[in-house]
């Protein structure tokens, strides 16, 4: 099984190829998403199963910045929450 980082770090791979990127930003933290996002306010935002995600400029880059919460790994529908009901550990 690959690990939350490695996952996101193919995605944004895959999205560089893609469409050019050359950076990609990833905020673990709700405070630090929350402080980004209204300095970004204009670029909209996005759901993924791993978490928020918008593109914004920043001094003539195009930019990928997403929110890694934590708390969203596994993906919803891949998450063995019958262990975690019980106190047992999967």
């Amino acid at each position: 099984m690959f690990s939350r980082a490695a996952v996101l770090m193919a995605l944004a791979a895959c999205v560089a190829c893609a469409q050019d990127l050359h950076f990609a930003v990833l905020i673990s933290a709700n405070a630090e998403w929350r402080a980004l996002r209204p300095l970004f306010a204009a670029a909209p935002a996005q759901a993924s199963p791993y978490g928020e995600y918008f593109f914004a400029g920043v001094q003539g880059e195009r930019v990928l910045f997403s929110m890694g919460d934590g708390a969203r790994w596994p993906p919803p529908g891949q998450r063995n929450t019958s262990s975690i009901a019980s106190g047992r550990r999967a």
